[in-house]
């Protein structure tokens, strides 16, 4: 699917998308999100945990409530190497981010990383991504593969 950014939804599967309320900081659409206080705010670069949005559209600082994305497939940007059909979790160097999911906390789990933008197309195999390429991303704990 040419033309994809971050924060886009696939057409191919159904997502849930709400207003929540927002922290003070600013996010950009597709970015990790998760929450604290009854508020929704960026994902840092430090250890986070569920649950997990996405940002479905950017918000300026001081904006009380957002949009977020909780379920579905939907665009996101790898902050690292990210190998096909492997958890992703909040990148720890680029807020907002995600990366290869340490394999230590269960709640840590964003989603499935299931193939950059290019490669959903039913003929193309997935590869590994790279950090800044946007990535079709599964939320939640989803997609046939065992937590261990």
């Amino acid at each position: 699917m040419a033309g994809v950014v971050a924060g886009d939804k696939h057409p191919g599967y159904p997502y849930l998308q709400i207003q929540a309320n927002k922290s003070a900081a600013a996010w950009a659409r597709g970015d990790c999100l998760y929450t604290a206080s009854n508020a929704w705010l960026k994902a840092p670069t430090t250890a986070t945990t569920s649950p997990f949005g996405v940002a479905a559209q950017a918000q300026v600082s001081g904006d009380a409530k957002g949009s977020v994305i909780l379920e579905g497939v939907i665009a996101m940007t790898a902050g690292a190497t990210i190998a096909p059909f492997v958890y992703v979790q909040s990148d720890t160097t680029t807020a907002g981010r995600v990366m290869t999911w340490a394999g230590t906390l269960g709640n840590a789990i964003v989603g499935l990383y299931i193939g950059k933008a290019d490669q959903m197309d039913g003929n193309t195999v997935q590869a590994n991504a790279s950090a800044g390429d946007v990535i079709w991303v599964k939320l939640g704990l989803a997609g046939g593969v065992a937590v261990s």
